[in-house]
């Protein structure tokens, strides 16, 4: 039973900088266009039929961003808004938006 301590208090420090590291890569994904970092993203989803959408959109924890030859190319860096395409945070449209998200 006593041998079973270390390797208990070992898994827990591997998991929780394990879980660090993945936190620190989703804060940091969308500010930079550097692989790894413009290839971390929530969603990805084809929105070339929506009016003044770019025709793929990527968010991630910072941006709505567009992509271009499987880069992501990011404005400035806001705190990212919710998936809400119809409202002016997003798209401002609701133009062949779906209608789940009209509501």
């Amino acid at each position: 039973m006593a041998a079973g301590r270390p390797i208990f208090g070992f898994l827990a420090l591997f998991f929780t900088a394990g879980a660090l590291v993945l936190m620190f890569l989703t804060f940091l994904a969308g500010v930079n266009n550097h692989v790894p970092l413009n290839e971390i993203y929530f969603l990805q989803a084809d929105t070339s039929n929506l009016p003044g959408a770019p025709s793929t959109s990527r968010w991630t924890f910072w941006n709505i961003c567009s992509v271009s030859d499987g880069d992501s190319q990011c404005g400035s860096v806001h705190p990212d808004f919710p998936f809400d395409p119809p409202s002016s945070r997003n798209f401002g449209t609701t133009t062949n938006v779906p209608g789940a998200f009209i509501g």
